[in-house]
């Protein structure tokens, strides 16, 4: 598996989509606990989403970053916690 949790390339991509979980997490009124709880919860989909990013022939043909395919995963967990 390309993305561990223990290796760089996963620390690497973590570091990368903070930001962009804090901007999407900061427009909504979440309580502090919620905040944290969705943050974790989208850090571990991390590993997941770059798995299913890479087996998807939809995203090699139609050229997908992985920041706007893990958009997905944030939109859910939002959508869940709403």
């Amino acid at each position: 598996m390309l993305l561990l949790h223990d290796t760089a390339n996963f620390s690497r991509t973590q570091h990368y989509l903070e930001p962009l979980i804090d901007d999407a997490l900061s427009k909504f009124e979440f309580t502090s606990a919620q905040q944290r709880s969705l943050r974790r919860e989208l850090l571990a989909d991390i590993a997941v989403a770059a798995r299913r990013f890479l087996n998807s022939s939809k995203s090699t043909e139609a050229d997908y970053k992985f920041c706007t395919y893990f958009s997905w995963y944030i939109a859910q967990r939002i959508s869940m916690k709403n």
